[in-house]
Parts: structure tokens; sequence; C-alpha cells
């Protein structure tokens, strides 16, 4: 997974993409990512457990 960030300063906008998608090589992979907010929850929640 490979950071992308908005063109924005929000970094609520800002997810982690998938590194094949990212070099576009479509045949292998999906366009699949995860918003840096949403990762973060999950982090935290597993670490709270």
């Amino acid at each position: 997974m490979v950071l992308s960030r908005a063109h924005t300063m929000e970094a609520v906008k800002n997810n982690f993409q998938c590194a094949t998608c990212r070099k576009r090589v479509k045949e292998i992979c999906s366009g699949h990512y995860i918003r840096e907010a949403q990762l973060a929850a999950i982090l935290l929640d597993d670490l709270r457990r």
C-alpha cells in the first residue's frame, strides 16, 4: 500500500492505494484503497483490544 496525498491540506482525504494498481497494472489488480482516517481508526481499535 502506498500513501496518496490529496491535493488539499485536509489529511481526511489522503488514502493508501494498492501499489500494484498504482503502477497501472489493471489486469492484475482492481483499484482498491483505504482512507487514511479509516486505517487509523482500525489500528486504534486493534491496539485498544
